[in-house]
């Protein structure tokens, strides 16, 4: 009877969870209706532009809604820091710039306002922006973050999972003088390659006040320019202004090469859909490289091998004709040693 009552249990388990809602493991959707906004603004004046939040999931969310400043790191990784208004350093921030413009059914925690969507709900959020008088000329961003996240039910201020964030680019171009400079350095590139792997180690460095889109190809030529191999470590991605962005790769060829070649990067400023912009000067460093096949480099510790082997069979056999000539001597110093005796 009780392993009856087991199966029919089982059974019941299984036909709940085949006829269980789809919404039960409904996956959360959040949509913007722009991922990015280029702004060109005077020092002073004020913009502003508007951000549709879109639920596209099946059930209710909740988003949270704040502005960070990205902080670019030495190698080109990017991090995103919610501003703090008793931080020293806040005003100097481009965040500082920034004011969203929640709608009035908006609730917060903290000081960080919130939305609660409907299922296929838009929500427009503005925002407005001024830059100081003394703002530097130059590309600045600030992403806009729409966050959802779970509050438990009855309580307020207190949030208990993140949900996945989304974020719209604001990139402020305060007018005055722009430069554009760029620059590579350092390009490593090892001088002796064994094998048809040539590693490198490239840093793009942006000196200037404008943000660029760049691609980068570094090329593998032979002794009369003639193209061997390439790789594109860098495809239409974009350089912040006064930021660096470390490549690491290689080059590999399906031939095998012998001797000295010249290995070249070149930096090709791009759209958005990666065609490459005409520019007076293009960007190209260049290093040269020996490479020796790995079967050159095992027959050569072949021939070493060989020349030792034969060396010290020569050696072997000098000592042992020296060791005979010594024997022969010792045998005839014994025999007179005799003769006198007798």
């Amino acid at each position: 009877m009780f392993f009856r009552w087991c199966a029919a249990l089982a059974l019941l388990v299984a036909l709940a969870m085949a006829i269980s809602p789809a919404s039960a493991y409904a996956e959360r959707t959040l949509a913007l209706s722009a991922g990015s906004f280029a702004f060109e603004v005077d020092p002073g004046q004020e913009k502003s532009g508007e951000v549709v939040v879109i639920n596209e999931s099946d059930e209710p969310i909740r988003v949270l809604v704040y502005t960070s400043d990205q902080i670019i790191d030495e190698e080109g990784e990017i991090t995103y820091k919610t501003p703090d208004r008793d931080d020293p350093d806040f005003a100097r921030r481009p965040t500082s710039w920034v004011r969203i413009q929640m709608p009035a059914e908006a609730r917060a925690i903290g000081n960080t306002p919130y939305l609660e969507m409907a299922p296929g709900q838009r929500i427009p959020v503005k925002f407005v922006f001024q830059p100081p008088l003394n703002a530097a000329p130059g590309d600045q961003n600030v992403i806009l973050f729409f966050e959802m996240f779970d509050m438990p039910e009855g309580t307020e201020g207190a949030i208990t999972q993140v949900r996945g964030r989304i974020g719209s680019r604001l990139q402020m171009r305060v007018t005055g003088e722009h430069i554009e400079r760029m620059s590579i350095r350092p390009f490593i590139v090892p001088g002796f390659v064994i094998g048809n792997q040539i590693p490198f180690d490239l840093t793009l460095r942006n000196e200037g006040n404008l943000d660029q889109r760049l691609s980068v190809a570094v090329v593998l030529f032979d002794r009369n320019d003639v193209e061997i191999a390439r790789s594109e470590p860098h495809l239409a991605s974009v350089v912040f202004a006064g930021s660096n962005r470390r490549l690491q790769d290689e080059i590999a060829s399906d031939r095998q090469l012998f001797g000295p070649y010249n290995v070249q990067a070149e930096v090709y400023r791009v759209d958005e859909e990666g065609k490459i912009i005409e520019q007076p000067e293009q960007l190209l460093e260049s290093r040269s490289v020996w490479i020796i096949p790995l079967w050159a480099v095992v027959a050569l510790g072949a021939a070493v091998l060989i020349l030792l082997a034969r060396g010290a069979w020569h050696v072997l056999r000098v000592r042992s004709g020296k060791n005979q000539k010594l024997d022969a001597r010792a045998e005839a110093r014994r025999r007179r040693r005799e003769e006198r005796e007798r």
